[in-house]
């Protein structure tokens, strides 16, 4: 990580002055130098502006309000604009307007109506893109840029797409002969007899396609944005670039999308949502990002704040959420927007001000901006500290199961199942004291003691022969049911599952299923005093010394084998065959932890949960408690209360609703 992208840029928020009167802007810069916040976002949804017409660019409009940001010492995070055309370019490039999967024009008045194969797209992205680094590259006050708006949507069905599509193909497999067999299009006896004649998913029933369309669409898009990359260091920009990834979604490979990002970039928006808004949730997204770029710092380039679908956060959940996501390694916190929007998709919803006027969530910053600002110091250098467990997130098996959920289980909007599903089992881990990491088949294992595998729909040679040398290592392999059934193209393995892992977890499963009402209740002994309901079973057969650690009671399935455990090599491989409802897999990971040896670092109470910052000389506890009561942590060591400066001997109160930073020297 360099030092520009290791840098803490604390509080940040989004600014639209073209939206604002000018005689307002000195009075809202005035308002946000008082607040604390050291950054605004400009730039983005106003290509109209730089460019009004073809070819004649508007460069200048901004100056003055740069001129007072700089009075101010606020600095600039500028975002490239081309997530929304001017009406001008649509109409004269018609192709530029996506086509939806069911055949309609996604059209200008929308949001991010953009195709990714329309060559008048890319070119007219690169010349403003251009033209804007060139006039800005050594302008100081800007210190990073972020590419478009929240890239990778719609998915686009448009002739351009179709060819590329078809050439994409082509280049993966060589011969038509080859695609064929990768994807058994003799199923039905619809095969073909040339590239020119594959077509789009929706048209021909094939879920192999379906998947070969998503991994195309991914890497289109990568592209685009890796051209807009080009542009700008070609023009001189050498402050970090990013983009304000969705999370999660899997409309691209977000690991792909990080190679040539200088950092990770995403936006968070979790008032109300189905993946909760506990300090877990907020964890898991943040290991979300740190695994993109394997490992390191996170920018939040849009954190919901204030209104958000007729929701308000309580009174001092907003610095709780803050500083823990600072812990858990975010080097910005950008807040969603400045000024709530008067018109528009976006109208009286998320913002700081309310109409001009500052209310509660402003001054709750404004009361938070100075402690924020005091950290600084301590967090420029510092990384999150690895954890010893990881879980395994890949993004083959996000999109199978947004395209095909199988079960209830994996339902969720947007097609967030599959993130969900690990949320779960992320969230239990941490329920049980520990921390966990996220890691993508990209990064590295080899520095954690327990890599958790859930639901590994799609398994890749690749990926199989890294976990087997995890294990054959020493590491501590968890995997879960709906593991190892087809390979990269969406082809079922010739083989019983977990296929190409078989001999290294020691179980063979040829049956499986849901558990139904003609079952009846199926039940899992986790130890002597707990059972958990089961709906899933895989019915295992062990083989080659494989040790039954837990088991079923069904009038069908009595005795059979739900967790097995197997030495491989100098390692543990362990399989779990079965899927349980969200909240029982804490019971679950207390059990598998406690057999499997691993102890968190450090013991805490329930609701009290850590996250690590630490360099070469120092280490940073954030210790957040989500309980209304007081929390009492017994530390390690003494270390300092940052935020008062105090010394602390190792038995530290953690106020409720509260977040405590200890600096331990290592």
């Amino acid at each position: 990580m360099s030092e520009e992208t290791s840098e803490f840029h604390g509080l940040g928020t989004t600014f639209y002055p073209e939206h604002q009167a000018p005689e307002t802007w000195e009075r809202h810069i005035k308002l946000m130098v008082e607040a604390g916040i050291s950054f605004v976002r400009l730039g983005e949804f106003n290509w109209n502006l730089f460019e009004p017409e073809e070819g004649e660019y508007n460069l200048e409009w901004m100056d003055d309000i740069l001129d007072m940001l700089e009075k101010a010492k606020i600095k600039v995070f500028f975002s490239t604009q081309t997530a929304t055309p001017p009406l001008w370019a649509c109409e004269k490039y018609p192709d530029i307007l996506p086509i939806l999967r069911d055949g309609a024009t996604y059209g200008f008045g929308e949001r991010r109506y953009t195709c990714p194969s329309s060559s008048n797209y890319r070119r007219l992205s690169r010349n403003l893109v251009g033209r804007l680094g060139r006039k800005f590259a050594d302008d100081k006050r800007f210190f990073a840029w972020q590419l478009d708006n929240e890239p990778g949507s719609p998915f686009c069905f448009c002739g351009n797409c179709l060819k590329k599509f078809q050439k994409w193909c082509k280049i993966r497999f060589e011969t038509i002969s080859a695609f064929n067999e990768a994807l058994l299009t003799q199923f039905w006896g619809q095969t073909f007899k040339s590239f020119s004649e594959i077509p789009f998913p929706n048209t021909y029933n094939g879920n192999s396609l379906w998947l070969l369309y998503h991994q195309f669409h991914s890497d289109n898009i990568i592209s685009t944005l890796k051209e807009q990359v080009e542009e700008l260091k070609k023009s001189g920009v050498s402050v970090p670039i990013t983009t304000n990834m969705m999370l999660a979604w899997y409309g691209y490979d977000h690991e792909k999308m990080g190679t040539d990002l200088d950092v990770a970039g995403g936006d968070l928006y979790n008032s109300e949502s189905f993946f909760g808004e506990d300090w877990a949730s907020d964890a898991f997204f943040s290991a979300y990002l740190r695994a993109t770029k394997h490992g390191e710092n996170f920018w939040f380039e849009e954190v919901q704040v204030g209104l958000h679908r007729n929701i308000r956060l309580p009174p001092g959940f907003l610095r709780f959420q803050t500083l823990s996501r600072i812990g858990m390694g975010a080097n910005m916190i950008n807040f969603f927007r400045w000024d709530m929007a008067r018109a528009g998709a976006e109208r009286d919803e998320c913002a700081l001000l309310n109409n001009h006027e500052p209310g509660r969530v402003y001054y709750e910053i404004k009361g938070m901006g100075s402690e924020v600002a005091a950290l600084a110091p301590y967090l420029n250098s510092t990384t999150v500290k690895p954890a010893e467990i990881a879980i395994l997130h890949t993004w083959e098996n996000h999109y199978e199961f947004a395209e095909d959920p199988k079960l209830a289980d994996f339902e969720a909007p947007f097609g967030n199942g599959y993130p969900l599903h690990l949320l779960h089992h992320y969230r239990a881990i941490c329920q049980n004291g520990h921390t966990a990491d996220l890691v993508y088949p990209g990064g590295e294992f080899d520095g954690y003691k327990c890599l958790v595998i859930p639901a590994l729909y799609v398994l890749t040679k690749e990926l199989a022969e890294k976990i087997k040398r995890f294990v054959d290592q020493g590491g501590i392999c968890l995997m879960t049911s709906l593991s190892c059934v087809v390979d990269e193209n969406g082809l079922m393995w010739n083989e019983p599952r977990p296929a190409l892992l078989r001999d290294v977890f020691g179980v063979k499963i040829i049956d499986y299923s849901r558990i139904y009402e003609k079952h009846g209740p199926c039940e899992i002994i986790l130890d002597e005093e707990t059972r958990v309901p089961s709906k899933w079973i895989d019915e295992i057969t062990t083989e080659n010394g494989c040790d039954v650690k837990m088991k079923f009671v069904n009038k069908f399935f009595n005795d059979f084998p739900a967790l097995t455990q197997k030495e491989f090599g100098d390692g543990e491989a362990w399989y779990f065959g079965s899927i349980l409802d969200s909240e029982d897999y804490s019971h679950f990971y207390r059990s598998f932890l406690g057999e499997a040896g691993i102890s968190p670092r450090l013991s805490l109470p329930d609701g009290v949960s850590l996250s690590i910052r630490h360099n070469d000389s120092v280490e940073l506890y954030f210790l957040a408690n989500e309980n209304e009561d007081d929390a009492i942590v017994n530390l390690p060591t003494p270390g300092v209360d940052i935020s008062t400066g105090c010394e602390i001997d190792s038995k530290l109160i953690v106020k409720g609703r509260d977040v405590k930073i200890v600096k331990l020297e290592n």
